[in-house]
């Protein structure tokens, strides 16, 4: 057993990373990618819930707070609600190839314009107890342990679709 085995363990037990809370929602709820991230930014979600960023060393901090409103959440989302995941994710990989010098080119039908989405940084967590705290979420009647335990599928038209990692994930 590794020193590290330990917490990680931990963080992975109290912390959901955005895309997978995301996509579970999205998933569980038989709802698009874009309109249960429109339904929380409704609901204040980024106003009512911290999300934390994780260092290599497992170091959990808190993401950036402004005007009452956590910003890590409010980017990614925004970007998101403009024309679904999966185009937000299309433009994504275009700046990623365009910077690693790879012909990017084929990205360019996936997406409206190079000036129309920003890059958020979507690295980041959300911890479990405080998302059982929000009503709207209790509601749900979700198991957010459960939301890594797939591999998600977006589609152009932003619908959802999951598979069961294989034992021991990947």
């Amino acid at each position: 057993m590794s020193l590290m085995d330990k917490p990680k363990t931990d963080f992975y037990k109290e912390y959901v990373s955005i895309k997978d809370f995301l996509f579970y929602v999205a998933f569980t709820q038989k709802e698009t990618v874009s309109d249960v991230a429109s339904w929380l930014l409704y609901n204040a979600f980024s106003k009512d819930i911290t999300s934390y960023e994780i260092d290599r060393h497992y170091r959990v901090f808190k993401g950036r707070i402004k005007s009452g409103a956590d910003k890590n959440i409010e980017r990614f989302f925004e970007q998101i609600t403009f024309d679904g995941y999966h185009a937000y994710y299309a433009y994504v990989c275009f700046i990623r190839d365009k910077e690693d010098g790879i012909d990017s080119s084929h990205w360019k039908d996936s997406f409206i314009n190079e000036d129309y989405y920003k890059l958020v940084y979507s690295n980041f967590y959300l911890n479990e107890a405080e998302l059982y705290e929000l009503d709207y979420i209790k509601g749900l009647n979700l198991n957010f342990d459960q939301a890594s335990d797939y591999i998600y599928h977006t589609y152009s038209c932003d619908g959802i679709d999951s598979t069961v990692k294989p034992e021991g994930g990947f």
